[in-house]
């Protein structure tokens, strides 16, 4: 729990050049991140749902479906210790 208050603030307040791909790469994950988020509100997700998201984040970004795969699971996984959404919409 420590280790995440630590993290929040060093990349929250932390001064530093803004790196392009790394945004890029903040970009991709908090898109992933939402859509999950989005696909959960009624309490399942549907197969077409996940394709949907799929194709989306392949189309959008220009990732090839092992990237995506890689994405999403990252994205799970930050939105699992995640205490809300507020870390992906407030690129």
């Amino acid at each position: 729990m420590l280790d995440a208050i630590r993290d929040f603030f060093r990349h929250s307040l932390a001064t530093r050049e803004a790196d392009p791909s790394e945004d890029a790469h903040r970009l991709q994950l908090a898109t992933a991140a939402l859509m999950l988020e989005m696909s959960r509100v009624d309490g399942e997700v549907a197969e077409a749902e996940e394709q949907a998201m799929r194709t989306a984040l392949e189309e959008r970004f220009g990732l090839d479906r092992a990237a995506v795969e890689a994405l999403l699971a990252l994205a799970e996984s930050e939105a699992r210790e995640s205490a809300g959404d507020y870390a992906f919409t407030s690129l």
